[in-house]
């Protein structure tokens, strides 16, 4: 969880299409569902890889598409947005598609 805080920005916005309702969430709550999700019940390790399928990089802006994996098998493929700060790149917004 430490990571997410470092890599995203504190304003940080993740757009959510699920079942057709469109909601945001904030870093924080990303984060307290993510630390939910693996306090339930004996949640199983899994393994996943990533594949950075694009990185475009302007100036001070960039635009990142990622595929997530989970045990071998298309999961999420996610799309970045960075800025460059002067301590490093920070992901502003996230927008996913699920499988």
């Amino acid at each position: 969880m430490e990571k997410i805080k470092e890599g995203f920005h504190e304003e940080f916005r993740m757009n959510v299409l699920y079942n057709g309702v469109y909601s945001i969430r904030t870093r924080d709550e990303w984060i307290e569902r993510l630390r939910n999700n693996s306090l339930a019940g004996n949640a199983v390790k899994k393994t996943y890889t990533w594949e950075f399928n694009l990185i475009d990089v302007e100036d001070q802006t960039a635009v990142v598409k990622l595929t997530v994996n989970e045990e071998g098998k298309l999961k999420y493929i996610d799309y970045l947005t960075l800025y460059k700060f002067e301590n490093g790149w920070r992901v502003i917004t996230k927008q996913f598609s699920m499988y």
